[in-house]
Order: structure tokens, then C-alpha cells, then sequence
């Protein structure tokens, strides 16, 4: 049985999302406890929202091309969209910090 590095893609884009999460409260004295609440809820939301759009995508085209086995590609996509909204949820968490840490 093999085993794709797309199957595994968004165990690695957790792995890099918290490193993010290290980085940027080491770098601006944040407290890791107080602030991890609030960065899971981002790359959860974001990783379901990346899901989401990855079917909706998935199943457009399976209804344009009127394809029966069309969905089936949701096993190569939908790792994909999980992990890029997973990288995406930890940027713009990071973001949100950064302009909340400069408005005061």
C-alpha cells in the first residue's frame, strides 16, 4: 500500500502551522496558553472553510462535466484544501496578531 505525500499533506500543514504559532509568540512575547484558543479556532475554521470550497469545487465540475465518478476526486482534493486552509488559518491568525499588537 502506498501512501502519497498528498494523503499526508495536512499532517504536515498542521506541523507548519504551529510552527508559525511558535515563531510569532516567541517573536512578539506572546503567552502560548493564553493565545493557543484562539489559533486552533482559526485553523480549524480554515481548514473546513479550505474542505468546503474543494467540494463545492468538486462537485461543479462533476455537474458540468456530468461525470459519475467525479466526486471520487475529493480523495486527492480534499487533503489538499484542508491543508492549504490549515496555512491559511495560521497566516491570518498571525495577521489578526500582528494589527491587533500596532493598534494598541
Amino acid at each position: 500500500m502506498e501512501i502519497l505525500l498528498i494523503d499526508w499533506s495536512p499532517a504536515i500543514a498542521a506541523v507548519l502551522s504551529l510552527i508559525i504559532f511558535l515563531i510569532t509568540c516567541a517573536r512578539n512575547s506572546l503567552n502560548v496558553v493564553d493565545h493557543a484558543v484562539s489559533f486552533i479556532a482559526y485553523v480549524v475554521l480554515y481548514g473546513l472553510l479550505g474542505l468546503v470550497i474543494a467540494v463545492i469545487i468538486v462537485f461543479a465540475l462533476t455537474a458540468i462535466y456530468k461525470s459519475p465518478q467525479g466526486p471520487l476526486v475529493l480523495i486527492d482534493y480534499g487533503p489538499i484544501g484542508l491543508a492549504i486552509g490549515e496555512v491559511v488559518g495560521a497566516l491570518m491568525w498571525r495577521a489578526r496578531k500582528a494589527r491587533i499588537r500596532t493598534d494598541g
